[in-house]
This record gives structure tokens, C-alpha cells and sequence, in this order.
């Protein structure tokens, strides 16, 4: 079995939906619209996200010397339990399925150190990872 065929058996085991691996190059693209977007405004309400932050997260050497690869993991919030039907007379809002439990970062990282954990016992070589869930350095 391949390294990447592993990966996928361990993360769908944990629950995860989607696994992806890319080149862990310079998101060139992806800065370059980002940091457009900051100067236009249209990233107004985020005020911790600044052209430094952008520039981190879109260098994967600056977040992890020596990366080759990002591993992205993805769970979907369809399979949540669905929302209690309404009863008359007993109003309430609606709240959104990623927050009807656990706070997801939470549950993302617990998961995602499960997978890595798992997927460093596999590897003949040592593996360095960082797991970042919607935070880290760019939080």
C-alpha cells in the first residue's frame, strides 16, 4: 500500500470526508489575489488579517522549514444530526450545523493529531508535520 493510500485509509477511519495532498510550493496566486483584496476592502471585519499574515500562510517554508507536501483534511457538517423539528408557540433562532456542538477547531485538531499520529507510526523515516485548523499563525 502507498504512503498516500495509507494516509487516506487512516483519515476516512478518523471520519474525515476529503483528503488532498499538494506540493508544499509558494501559493503565488493565492497571495497575490489576497493581498488585493485586503487593499480593496474586501476583506474588511478581519482586522488580524494583514499583508504579514497573508504572506505567512502563503509560505509554506515560513510555516514549516523543509515542508514537501500540505495534507488537507475536510469533514462535512451535512452528516451532523438534524436540527430538532419546531414546536408552536416555542420560537427560537436558527443556528448555523458547524456550531450545533464542539467548537470545530477543537475537533478538527483532535482528529487531525490522531491521523498524523497514526500516519508518522507508518512511515519508515522521521515526518516533521504542523497541523493548523483554521488557526496557528494565522488566527
Amino acid at each position: 500500500m502507498t504512503l498516500t493510500s495509507r494516509l487516506k485509509e487512516i483519515a476516512h477511519r478518523h471520519g474525515f470526508d476529503v483528503v488532498r495532498i499538494a506540493e508544499a510550493s509558494p501559493l503565488v496566486d493565492a497571495a497575490r489575489t489576497m493581498h488585493t483584496r485586503l487593499a480593496s476592502g474586501h476583506l474588511d471585519g478581519m482586522p488580524w488579517l494583514t499583508h504579514e499574515r497573508i504572506d505567512l500562510a502563503t509560505s509554506p517554508q515560513q510555516l514549516l522549514e523543509g515542508a514537501k507536501s500540505f495534507i488537507s483534511l475536510g469533514i462535512s457538517y451535512l452528516g451532523v444530526r438534524e436540527r430538532p423539528p419546531a414546536v408552536p408557540g416555542n420560537p427560537r433562532g436558527r443556528i448555523a450545523r458547524y456550531a450545533w456542538g464542539r467548537d470545530y477547531h477543537d475537533v478538527l485538531k483532535d482528529l487531525t493529531i490522531q491521523v498524523r499520529d497514526e500516519l508518522i507510526s507508518a512511515c519508515a523515516q522521521p515526518v516533521r508535520a504542523r497541523i493548523f485548523v483554521d488557526s496557528s499563525p494565522l488566527a
